[in-house]
């Protein structure tokens, strides 16, 4: 169920950046999905081998927005067109 709810939290998040980028820095839903899930996923992982908190402390709810945020911002940053 953790993981279930890590994966919500990735796309949710990912939305909601995927919002606030600019029109021609938006990645597809398809791509705001996978970045949003994976970056959730990849700051629980390193948070909790890192021994900053247990598996299903609502510590990792923060952690997956940080990390889904992140992850996504980064994508967006690297993607603007360079002239």
């Amino acid at each position: 169920m953790y993981y279930i709810w890590m994966a919500i939290i990735g796309f949710v998040v990912g939305t909601l950046v995927r919002a606030a980028l600019p029109p021609e820095r938006q990645p597809g839903i398809a791509m705001t999905t996978l970045l949003g899930v994976s970056g959730a996923f990849v700051a629980n992982a390193l948070a909790l081998n890192a021994g900053l908190y247990t598996a299903g402390a609502s510590t990792g709810f923060l952690v997956s927005m940080t990390g889904a945020g992140m992850l996504l911002l980064v994508r967006g940053n690297l993607s603007q067109k360079v002239y």
